[in-house]
């Protein structure tokens, strides 16, 4: 987004400038000399500048220095004004420096001195007093204009700092919380006079398990300044532990800082992980039937992960339940491969140990094919077409046994 400080530069400025060039009446007969015998002001237009050099910039801010010295020779002090700002607006968005602008100046000196002879020096000296003004009129615009960009970003960073639903925190490498918001008060249950007492750590809060870790990574970010993300336990003032996904940054230092500072970003994943439980105790449930019965049917598509979440149910209600069948229904299964046939196994093996007898149900057409495409081992493990043949199979050995 460019600058615009056409507005800035108002009729009285241009007075002013005007004045440094026409307060002597000796400047005023030499201008009124010069605006009769160059009304042809030089122009650079037509210059051979490539697009995009450094040339070609030169050549816009000649073009718009021009409009400035036909202004101001004309006494113009409305369009003098714009044209100034015009000059101020490109200096400010870095498009010409200090530099450029008095090369600019001097090559329309140059031109009226070939338009109009016999300009006295005195002219041209003033003529640099105006370049000058000019100069520095746009550096005090651009430190201006810089701090106020730096405020506005000031006002904007700390509005999100304290609404953010996230936890967020100011610390250094030696563990002195400099700032903190709300949300981290209400997750950690400190006040923020206790975060912010110069005898609060950083290193207080995180789970002891996790701080070697952390230590670790905020080190890489120091050295490095890459961004880190992972989860971390923090544990809570009633010494309850909090999962979450926390990032951490490296803040640009200010002057009145003795040490780097660095900002975390906390979302307590609580609720996230409870949610994450559920679903994978609904993805892979184990149901019991009857006070000895077991059933965990197979449902959609079967991963390692998911698998192993199985593994751990089933053999977590075994251990507990002590069921004498187990029963695992594939009915449901979207896909068998040789994998998740040798996860089963392993699987009713690990039952075994355990004391449960595992019977496998839901074998229809095409899982059948499917396990005498893949080979699969079912020596010994009783197999039934449904769920249903399953479960009467029990009932009548319950009745009989």
């Amino acid at each position: 987004m460019s600058t615009d400080y056409t507005e800035d530069f108002s009729p009285n400025i241009a007075q002013t400038l005007i004045e440094i060039m026409l307060d002597d009446p000796d400047m005023r007969a030499v201008f009124e000399r010069v605006l009769g015998e160059a009304q042809a002001f030089p122009s650079p237009a037509d210059r051979p500048y490539k697009s995009g050099t450094c040339l070609s910039r030169l050549s816009t801010i000649e073009e718009e220095m021009a409009r400035l010295f036909r202004a101001m020779l004309e006494k113009d002090e409305p369009n003098l004004a714009e044209a100034a700002g015009r000059v101020a607006s490109l200096h400010a968005d870095a498009k010409v420096d200090n530099a450029m602008l008095l090369k600019a100046g001097f090559a329309l000196e140059d031109a009226l001195k070939d338009k109009v002879p016999d300009i006295p020096p005195k002219f041209f000296k003033r003529l640099r007093s105006f370049m000058v003004s000019v100069v520095e009129f746009c550096d005090q615009r651009r430190v201006q204009n810089e701090e106020e960009l730096a405020e506005s970003k000031e006002r904007y960073y700390r509005a999100i700092f304290e609404t953010s639903r996230s936890g967020m925190a100011v610390f250094d490498p030696e563990g002195r919380v400099w700032d903190a918001n709300k949300a981290i008060t209400e997750m950690f249950g400190y006040t923020k006079e206790e975060i912010l007492d110069p005898d609060f750590s950083w290193a207080n809060i995180i789970a002891p398990e996790d701080l070697p870790m952390t230590m670790e990574r905020l080190k890489d970010l120091m050295e490095t300044g890459r961004p880190q993300s992972f989860q971390l336990t923090f544990v809570h003032k009633s010494g309850k532990k909090i999962p979450t996904s926390t990032s951490y940054d490296r803040l640009i230092k200010k002057p009145e800082w003795a040490t780097d500072r660095m900002v975390a970003n906390i979302l307590d994943t609580t609720e996230l992980k409870a949610q994450q439980q559920t679903i994978k105790e609904l993805s892979t449930p184990v149901i019991p039937v009857w006070s000895r019965v077991l059933l965990s049917p197979l449902l959609g598509n079967f991963d390692s992960q998911r698998m192993h979440d199985l593994s751990e149910r089933l053999l977590s209600g075994v251990a507990s339940a002590k069921p004498r069948q187990a029963i695992l229904d594939l009915s449901g299964l979207a896909h068998v491969d040789s994998q998740v046939i040798s996860e089963i196994v392993r699987l009713i093996n690990a039952v075994k140990l355990l004391g449960t007898r595992t019977l496998l149900s839901g074998i229809g057409p095409s899982v059948a094919q499917s396990l005498v495409r893949i080979g699969a081992n079912l020596e010994g493990i009783p197999t039934y077409s449904s769920l249903d043949q399953a479960l009467r199979s029990i009932i009548g050995e319950e009745r009989h046994g």
